[in-house]
């Protein structure tokens, strides 16, 4: 502080221009007494109400001095007069200039002195110096005459506003915190308490990385695997159990103890943040960067508490998990692995169409309908039975699917799927065809490019090593298309990124986020957590359109809680189909009116033997997938009979599978896949009618419980598109 002081000199001009001069009138005395206690403070801190002081020892200092020679204040020398002058509209142009700086505003948010706060503190703040009621601005040795440092003020300031807000700043601090999502590491404790080795095992598809990592899983005393699909992590809970190493099952919608199992199969969303563990396992690790679900390898990566992780992925995203380690410390380690089997690319495409399919071959299509035309158009041109696997199907119809097309008796030698067989199935594939090397992401939404990574996890399947083929293959149905197969192939893999990891909030976020809003509009917060979270440069806070909507569609439920609604809205529902809407919102109410709630639904006896019919039933399978889950967190008492649940489920999954096996039996008349239409919503008005009424036919009869809360949500939709339709007109 001998910068701004001289003896005291500068107080003394500095208390006559804010008209404190405490009462002392004799400046020899007072120059003294500040000189000689300034030496043992070396601080200064702003004071309010009239005083200034030089730490604790030197208030002391002069309210004796008050206190002992209380006198009338001496008249200042012209020179004196003229200088103050100076110094007074020095104050003056730096508290003007202090007010309309945005620097000073930035520097007040960072001690969590919000905008609105800054306007309110800093008019109170002038008004006070200039009256002479506020902290004193002091001027170095080193300014010219008549001038105040910015810096002065703002600290001035800050000393000032803390005093005097703390409270607000206390709260600001508060709600600052829960928006911050830059650090998520520091979400989990316990993973930072561990000595974490992260390895991550880089290839391409068939190259035996999750081998290797599942073998360190399985040789440690304890240990997790976290994978994508539920598929995944049965097949690991199996293998591991039928090798020795007692592994439990944890799902969102079902948990198999195994007494005495040291070791946890689940997915990754399910992944325990509290249990320790030797290795943990994380799978598919380049979903870290998907615009839904990367939340949840963001969560596994950061929040395991393992001593050894071992991450599998194709190296896209490796430099961000290498990242992502380095923040917080932690070893890393890269092994690189390289195909098993070669992969060939057949340069002609598929010239006679469908009917040249041979045992062994996979065709993937991008639509239900497509997946559906083509295993019929197989049927009944060749001598082949097809099995069918895509996303809607049941796990367990694709597990049974896929050991049909696997064992060489079975007389299925041909598999037509979606993408879902990309992952999560080891299927014995002698030649990937795709039927087009488009996709449409959702409902009326324009046509994409396979991406390029879905072109390798997709191709990758052919040739597995353990199969009978020693060779894969790959190619197009069209010859056309078979160049940007080509040119996808061809990528290599360090030219893959995912620069951003997904993330999502803990539900303490919202709860604190909350509390800070006048709306309490779930979808509204959602929306504005979303807008104002502050995020760290290679994180992303993953899209939130399905759980918004599911937000929309409870808030018309009243008893829910904010932690009830977090709870239904991450549920695994597909807002498109209104038959689930009118479940989720049926079991949400009869949870708030505190009524215990079954599955309550009757798949009956009689298989599904169309396209339309199968889609019911695999809704059906959702319904009963949204009320296992559910079951998994609330209590059993608003979820009972459980048993029951499961019995449905399995059903349906049996129902499921034989209505296929019927479908493939009968060898109905195949209709032209050139012209199939991906879904309803792009047929002709007659049919998308047909299947409408379809839909309210099982309405009433599969999902019968369901059917008030299913004609009003039909009912409103049908006045929403009246009102477009007359805006339109209009």
């Amino acid at each position: 502080m001998s910068q701004y002081l001289s003896a005291g000199h500068r107080c003394i001009r500095l208390a006559k221009i804010t008209d404190v001069f405490l009462n002392v009138s004799d400046q020899e005395v007072f120059r003294r007494h500040a000189a000689k206690n300034w030496r043992a403070t070396q601080s200064w801190i702003p004071g309010v109400g009239g005083e200034f002081n030089f730490h604790n020892k030197l208030i002391r200092s002069c309210a004796s001095l008050t206190a002992q020679e209380p006198v009338q204040r001496s008249e200042c020398s012209p020179d004196q007069k003229e200088s103050d002058s100076g110094l007074e509209n020095a104050v003056v142009c730096a508290l003007q200039k202090f007010r309309s700086s945005t620097r000073n505003q930035k520097a007040s948010l960072r001690h969590y002195i919000s905008l609105e706060l800054f306007e309110k503190a800093s008019r109170d703040f002038v008004q006070k110096v200039l009256k002479g009621n506020g902290p004193l601005l002091l001027q170095s040795e080193e300014e010219e005459e008549g001038s105040i440092a910015e810096d002065r003020v703002l600290h001035a300031f800050l000393e000032y506003t803390k005093l005097h807000h703390t409270y607000e700043i206390q709260e600001y601090e508060r709600i600052v915190n829960c928006r911050d999502l830059s650090q998520p590491h520091l979400w989990f404790p316990v993973a930072r308490a561990v000595k974490r080795r992260v390895i991550y095992h880089a290839g391409p598809t068939n190259s035996g990385k999750t081998y290797n990592a599942l073998l360190a899983m399985k040789h440690a005393s304890s240990g997790v695997y976290c994978g994508p699909l539920r598929l995944l992590a049965m097949e690991v809970y199996e293998s591991c159990n039928r090798e020795g190493t007692y592994c439990s099952l944890i799902t969102g919608q079902e948990r198999r103890e195994v007494p005495g199992a040291r070791h946890t199969a689940c997915t990754v969303e399910m992944m325990n943040l509290e249990k320790l563990v030797d290795v943990a396992v994380i799978d598919e690790i380049q979903l870290i960067g998907d615009e839904s679900r990367g939340w949840a390898w963001t969560r596994a990566l950061l929040g395991v508490p393992a001593r050894e992780i071992h991450v599998c992925g194709d190296g896209s995203a490796l430099p961000l998990v290498k990242w992502m380690t380095e923040q917080i410390g932690e070893e890393f380690e890269v092994r690189k692995y390289d195909r098993f089997t070669p992969l060939e690319i057949e340069h002609g495409g598929l010239e006679m169409g469908y009917s040249a399919v041979e045992a062994g071959d996979c065709i993937v299509a991008f639509s239900r309908a497509d997946i559906f035309q083509i295993k019929q158009l197989i049927e009944v041109e060749t001598q082949y039975k097809s099995c069918v696997v895509y996303g809607a199907l049941p796990p367990e119809t694709r597990r049974q699917q896929a050991k049909l097309f696997n064992d060489p008796t079975s007389g299925y030698d041909i598999m037509v799927a979606s993408d879902a067989v990309g992952m999560g199935l080891n299927l014995n594939i002698r030649r990937v065809i795709f039927h087009k090397m488009d996709k449409r992401e959702g409902h009326a939404k324009p046509t994409v490019p396979v991406s390029v990574s879905m072109i390798k996890q997709i191709a990758g399947r052919a040739g597995r090593r353990s199969s009978q083929y020693s060779v894969g293959k790959a190619t197009c149905r069209e010859k056309g298309d078979v160049r940007r197969l080509r040119e996808g192939l061809g990528v290599p893999l360090d030219r893959l990124a995912t620069s951003r990891a997904g993330i999502y909030p803990e539900y303490e976020h919202f709860e604190a986020f909350a509390a800070s809003k006048q709306s309490q509009v779930y979808s509204d917060l959602i929306k504005e957590f979303s807008q104002e979270a502050v995020l760290g440069g290679k994180y992303f806070f993953c899209k939130q359109e399905s759980t918004i909507e599911l937000a929309k569609l409870l808030e018309r439920v009243s008893g829910l809680s904010m932690k009830d609604l977090y709870s239904f809205c991450m549920a695994p529902a597909s807002t498109g189909d209104l038959r689930i809407r009118a479940a989720i919102l049926y079991f949400a109410k009869k949870y708030a009116a505190g009524e215990a709630c079954e599955l309550e639904i009757d798949p009956g006896d009689v298989p599904p033997t169309t396209s339309d019919a199968m889609r019911d039933f695999e809704a059906a399978h959702q319904v009963a997938t949204l009320w296992l889950w559910l079951s998994n967190r609330f209590d059993t008492v608003y979820f009972a009979n459980r048993e029951k649940a499961d019995t449905t489920a399995q059903k349906i999954c049996r129902l499921l599978s034989q209505g296929l096996e019927i479908m493939s039996e009968r060898k109905e008349d195949a209709r032209d896949v050139e012209q199939s239409q991906s879904k309803d919503d792009s047929m002709p008005k007659g049919k998308k009618s047909k299947r409408a009424k379809q839909i309210c036919k099982t309405a009433k009869q599969l999902f019968s419980p369901y059917r008030h809360e299913f004609f009003a949500l039909l009912h409103e939709i049908r006045e929403e598109s009246d009102e477009q339709s007359a805006k339109t007109a209009g």
